[in-house]
C-alpha cells in the first residue's frame, strides 16, 4: 500500500486492522470479523436451529441455549409433525408409482422414436 494511502487502507479495509464487532464489542483483526459474527458473538440475532421444523425464533446467539431447554416439548412436537407430513407424502408418491403403467410408458416412448425417425 503506497504510503499517502495507508490511513485510509488502515481505518477501512486492511484486513489486520483491530476492530471492535459492533454488536458485543469485542476487539479483533478485521479479517475475523465475518467469522466471529456468524459462528461465535453472543450477541447475533440467529434462528433456532428448529426452524426447518417450523419454529421461526429469531434469537441472540447468548439466549440460544436456554430458548433450547424451555422449548424441548415444541421442538419434538415439530419434529414430529414434519415427519408425519413427510411420510404422507412419501404414501403418496409410492401410490402415484404403483400407478404407473410401465407397459404403456415403453408403447408411448417407442411410439415417440418412430415419429422421431420418419422426420
Amino acid at each position: 500500500v503506497q504510503r499517502y494511502k495507508m490511513g485510509g487502507h488502515r481505518r477501512q479495509i486492511c484486513p489486520l486492522q483491530i476492530v471492535n464487532c459492533r454488536f458485543c464489542h469485542q476487539q479483533m483483526e478485521r479479517r475475523a470479523l465475518h467469522h466471529h459474527y456468524r459462528d461465535i458473538c453472543p450477541e447475533a440475532m440467529i434462528l433456532c436451529p428448529y426452524e426447518p421444523f417450523g419454529c421461526n425464533l429469531r434469537i441472540r446467539r447468548r439466549f440460544l441455549q436456554q430458548h433450547l431447554h424451555d422449548s424441548q416439548v415444541r421442538h419434538s412436537t415439530l419434529q414430529t409433525q414434519s415427519h408425519d407430513r413427510i411420510a404422507t407424502e412419501v404414501e403418496e408418491l409410492r401410490e402415484r408409482y404403483e400407478d404407473i403403467d410401465f407397459d404403456e410408458l415403453r408403447g408411448l416412448q417407442e411410439d415417440a422414436e418412430e415419429l422421431r425417425e420418419i422426420r
